[in-house]
């Protein structure tokens, strides 16, 4: 018992998740752009998003937002969120159910707001987890400009890209990757269609 506990005390402190990273102003930029992608107005955003751990195809996403209403399919699975009441759907919409179900696209690893609130969520986590200083890059994704990060943590470096609008335009990460295809903004088809 006591060789445990002396080699505990051997290997030093634990590395913690600290809010210090979650700050850094490039980890900033990209979050404060992401978490107000909700709320930024009309568009329509289309991506591609590929499991990196399984050998699953590329699956097409669509975020389409017209006021009050917010369509978002993935694949074959249609979330519709309607002045905050939501309902998940085949893309058909022959089959529904009242609520928001995020594990029709689990083995994706993502949610139906893998383009705003859940990667902002995401990258503050992998910010509190780095293994060093995150850096700011502009990029161009289709043909947008977007503001990035780096976040170096164990195994490799996460990369978040976020439009100016708000909405994600690029994630690379260990587990799915998610690119922006087009982005229009303003008047957009209804979210029904």
């Amino acid at each position: 018992m006591a060789a445990v506990a002396l080699s505990a005390c051997q290997l030093g402190q634990r590395p913690t998740i600290t809010n210090e990273r979650q700050a850094d102003p490039a980890v900033q930029a990209v979050a404060g752009l992401l978490e107000q992608a909700e709320a930024n107005g009309d568009f329509t955003a289309t991506y591609q998003i590929t499991p990196t751990l399984l050998d699953a195809p590329t699956v097409d996403a669509s975020v389409v937002s017209s006021g009050e209403t917010t369509a978002i399919t993935v694949g074959q699975v249609l979330y519709v969120i309607d002045s905050g009441v939501g309902q998940t759907c085949n893309i058909d919409r022959t089959q529904c159910e009242p609520g928001v179900n995020d594990a029709r696209v689990s083995d994706l690893s993502i949610t139906h707001t893998f383009w705003a609130d859940s990667a902002a969520a995401r990258l503050r986590n992998d910010a509190g987890r780095t293994i060093g200083t995150p850096q700011a890059q502009p990029e161009t994704v289709a043909d947008q400009p977007t503001t990035c990060v780096d976040i170096p943590v164990a195994g490799g470096t996460i990369v978040y890209c976020a439009l100016e609008a708000g909405p994600l335009a690029r994630y690379r990460g260990a587990d799915t990757s998610i690119e922006l295809t087009s982005f229009t903004a303003g008047a957009v088809a209804p979210a029904d269609t």
